[in-house]
């Protein structure tokens, strides 16, 4: 859940993530002669997530004479849309619903706050990583490992005893 007390505690209306601004029902319910206004009419963007948008009482002004609607506002206004740091457990759960079978581990997750919603976990966004590869290849045995130009190695013979070998020119 989204902690809405703090912006309870700063006198911030809350707007949904998904909102595509302030609309006239945001200002109704803090001034009601914004009422006769459709309440579905975009105004105002909204704000960034995690940050309070402000309208102060000139502005307020300016949009009412915009709107037709009765002035006479003389306090700010305050709109956010509220974020927390995501939460482990709905990650996990939205990684298995893509990958049913799959054993999955989060050693890790952002801490970094995120509006609230679904997380969503493409199938396509998944690709090998070149460090894991790399880390793959270094913990291989060295006897598996490909032998390339330069390199110094101790290799197998056929009778599996282990003889210096050396490719390239030497040094």
């Amino acid at each position: 859940m989204i902690p809405l007390a703090a912006f309870a505690l700063s006198g911030c209306l809350v707007l949904s993530p998904a909102a595509e601004g302030i609309r006239a029902r945001d200002l109704a319910a803090a001034l009601p002669q914004w009422a006769k206004v459709e309440a579905e009419t975009v105004l105002l963007p909204g704000p960034i997530p995690g940050v309070q948008r402000v309208l102060h009482p000139d502005e307020l002004r300016r949009l009412a004479l915009r709107w037709n609607v009765p002035t006479g506002f003389e306090r700010e206004l305050c709109f956010a849309i509220p974020v927390a740091a995501p939460d482990p457990a709905r990650m996990l759960a939205a990684m298995q619903r893509q990958l049913p079978g799959a054993h999955i581990d989060i050693l890790e997750a952002s801490r970094q706050p995120a509006p609230e919603g679904d997380f969503e976990f493409p199938l396509a966004g998944l690709h090998a990583s070149p460090i894991l590869e790399r880390l793959r290849n270094l913990w291989r045995p060295a006897a598996l490992r490909r032998v390339g130009p330069r390199d110094r190695r101790s290799l197998p013979d056929a009778g599996g005893r282990f003889a210096g070998f050396e490719t390239g020119p030497s040094d």
